[in-house]
């Protein structure tokens, strides 16, 4: 199997700043082995915009150890 390597940035003919990174850090690829696999992650596709209330890094979430840095000294 041939692995590419990522993109730096997408192409653009008239980007107005310079191009920064396109790859997300962090992230990892997962190879979908089965349909329970799919179906799992088709699920969490479905109902994570749902769940966004309730994440630690939402904006009106209390201070917490994932969002103290910037809830405690705001911009």
């Amino acid at each position: 199997m041939a692995r590419h390597a990522p993109t730096r940035h997408p192409p653009s003919a008239d980007a107005p700043e310079p191009p920064r990174p396109f790859w997300q850090r962090n992230f990892f690829e997962h190879i979908i082995r089965n349909e329970r696999e799919l179906e799992a992650i088709r699920q969490y596709i479905a109902n994570n915009p749902a769940m966004w209330d309730k994440d630690q890094l939402h904006p009106n979430a209390p201070v917490n150890k994932f969002n103290q840095t910037w809830k405690r000294n705001p911009r």
